[in-house]
């Protein structure tokens, strides 16, 4: 199976292409806008490859929550490619894919994901993973207050993201019921996309480009000030 992966949904601009057992990526956190590094990464990894869009089975990209801007250039480009090649599309939660990269780095299988949301809000949610390495969503994906999220029934666990960082005095109340570790050095990367895109496949959840849609969450997200 050939799968191009992609993500600009927050500061992190990373594309993984995976062909057969092999993977080839290119990740960038240097701070460049990811609107003017990631069609570039594109054609560079596929040229690398020797590839056309035409000969990908499928297209996987982050489909948010994050950043409005770069949720949007994902969608587009992903939508684009897809629609040029006739490629189906598995759009997957920002939240599902850091938490894949935390389960295939430290082998934990319950991990909360809690980002940054700025305006004093995180992204969150929780998975567990089964024996085979598949994340089943055990708290659904959701703004809110950090303070307002409830504790979850588990003894142990890990968190990860960037809202730890921004809101710890916050996030007290969720780790006093909870011994969770706390591993601020994973990073979302397009790569840990792939195994939750073939899964997809494999139940035939992809859809269209067409339907392939971005999901911010916060409603008010692309109204001006004056009409919040």
């Amino acid at each position: 199976m050939k799968i191009l992966a992609l993500d600009t949904s927050t500061e992190v601009c990373s594309i993984a292409l995976q062909i057969g057992d092999e993977v080839l990526t290119r990740f960038d956190d240097s701070g460049q806008k990811n609107t003017d590094i990631i069609l570039p990464m594109i054609d560079t990894l596929m040229a690398e490859a020797e590839l056309k869009p035409q000969g990908l089975d499928l297209i996987a990209f982050a489909r948010g929550p994050g950043s409005f801007t770069g949720v949007r250039v994902a969608t587009g480009i992903a939508q684009g490619i897809a629609y040029g090649a006739d490629l189906p599309v598995a759009a997957i939660s920002t939240l599902a894919m850091l938490a894949q990269g935390a389960y295939e780095k430290t082998g934990q299988s319950r991990i909360c994901t809690i980002n940054d949301a700025r305006m004093k809000e995180v992204y969150a949610s929780a998975y567990e993973f089964d024996s085979a390495g598949q994340g089943v969503e055990v708290l659904a994906e959701r703004v809110c207050k950090p303070e307002t999220l409830e504790a979850l029934a588990w003894t142990d666990g890990l968190l990860v993201g960037s809202g730890w960082g921004a809101y710890a005095d916050k996030l007290e109340s969720l780790l006093s019921a909870t011994q969770f570790e706390i591993d601020q050095d994973i990073k979302p990367e397009a790569r840990y996309l792939l195994s939750i895109a073939r899964g997809m496949q494999e139940r035939d959840e992809t859809v269209s480009a067409e339907q392939a849609l971005p999901v911010y969450l916060r409603n008010n997200v692309a109204k001006k000030k004056g009409e919040r």
